[in-house]
């Protein structure tokens, strides 16, 4: 995939792979094909999108909290509240950041992955 590819075409690919669906067609007519290679690529794609998504709801609830911890108005419950929901989304945050990093520096490619645990769902299915 390329680096000037949106998320909007990435979202149609998959669609059209999953479903099987023409979303666009040629300027032969014929069918534009996604071109996900496989299963593999496309749960990549969805894990690498996930780990992104889930960092930016932790940025968010970290934020949230913080709200919640100015309001709190030396409410000792709330303040809690909010510092539990604090440290809960910078764990959160901290391990998706691990993942990420381990992922990149062990240079281990999703596809392999997901490739290799399709294979094997299928041997015991």
């Amino acid at each position: 995939m390329t680096q000037e590819t949106t998320n909007m075409e990435i979202i149609e690919r998959a669609y059209a792979f999953t479903t099987g669906v023409c979303i666009k067609t040629n300027a032969d007519g014929t069918c534009a094909k996604s071109d996900f290679k496989g299963w593999g690529e496309y749960i990549s794609t969805f894990i690498d999108y996930a780990l992104d998504i889930g960092m930016a709801l932790a940025v968010l609830m970290i934020l949230y909290a913080g709200v919640r911890y100015l309001t709190s108005q030396g409410n000792p419950t709330a303040i809690s509240d909010a510092k539990e929901i604090i440290t809960g989304a910078i764990i959160g945050f901290l391990v998706l950041v691990l993942i990420k990093y381990i992922l990149s520096t062990l240079n281990i490619d999703n596809k392999e992955i997901t490739t290799s645990l399709i294979s094997l769902l299928r041997a015991f299915s």
